[in-house]
């Protein structure tokens, strides 16, 4: 499992792997315009003076978010506000690839260095048993009838031990109820047959929409840890941007075809 693929980037920030701006004070308020201009990798956000307020997305303002970390793909652009805490500081301001091997660092403030923690080694073996368990035979993922919102989910949540932590032991991502060969997922017929399970066999799981107990917050990230991660959810417009009811409607169709001759 590769989840950066190249390993040897060199990763910068405006040009430097590590710069400083020292001319901010305690108490100063600092919008930084944060910009993945990479190709590939997808960047960890964190802060050493404390929480971020995320006010804008792309160029769109949202609703402050206060947030401790945020992951930023290629391409994205956030607006966040930080503040600088003390005198005599300089606190760093860390972008770490997604799988945690390399970062570039910013210092806003002067004189002592204030770190922020590195993110740990991903767990790879957690990423991987996780994706076997989500994926149905035909191959594509089967999000189990989850009940929160997929703009909350993080599939990659398992792997991160700065969020879930050491708790986590094997064949904790058993689903209950579930029997994992391979890619195939089957539900157990003596669990369904347990006399002692009684009505909460209707809670935990429906066999027509496939609901898993205990699985609604497994893949959301906040649920798990005191450390904040922004998720799609959380970034509101401050305002409102539905459609009127009698908005006119016009139906396009796109016809999608290519082949990977090329690529052979």
């Amino acid at each position: 499992m590769d989840v950066s693929d190249v390993y040897y980037y060199k990763f910068l920030i405006n040009g430097k792997s590590e710069s400083q701006l020292s001319q901010f004070k305690a108490g100063d308020k600092v919008r930084l315009r944060i910009s993945n201009g990479g190709a590939f990798t997808y960047f960890w956000r964190t802060y050493a003076g404390g929480k971020m307020t995320v006010v804008a997305r792309d160029g769109n303002d949202i609703e402050p978010a206060e947030v401790d970390q945020k992951i930023i793909a290629v391409s994205d652009t956030y607006d966040v506000f930080v503040t600088i805490p003390a005198d005599k500081t300089a606190y760093e301001f860390l972008v770490t690839s997604e799988d945690h091997t390399k970062s570039a660092l910013l210092y806003l403030g002067d004189d002592l260095k204030q770190l922020t923690a590195p993110l740990p080694k991903l767990k790879y073996f957690e990423g991987m048993k996780m994706m076997n368990g989500m994926m149905k035979m035909k191959g594509d993922l089967d999000d189990m009838g989850m009940q929160m919102s997929l703009n909350q989910m993080d599939m990659n949540v398992v792997m991160y031990p700065e969020i879930t932590g050491e708790l986590k032991k094997k064949g904790d991502y058993k689903m209950p109820g579930m029997n994992r060969n391979g890619d195939k997922m089957e539900m157990k017929k003596e669990e369904m047959k347990d006399k002692n399970m009684g009505n909460k066999k209707k809670d935990a799981m429906n066999m027509g929409d496939h609901k898993m107990h205990g699985m609604d917050n497994q893949y959301d990230s906040n649920s798990h840890s005191d450390i904040l991660t922004l998720n799609n959810a959380m970034m509101k417009s401050p305002i409102k941007t539905t459609l009127p009811k009698d908005a006119p409607v016009k139906e396009l169709k796109f016809e999608l075809t290519g082949n990977m001759n090329r690529y052979v």
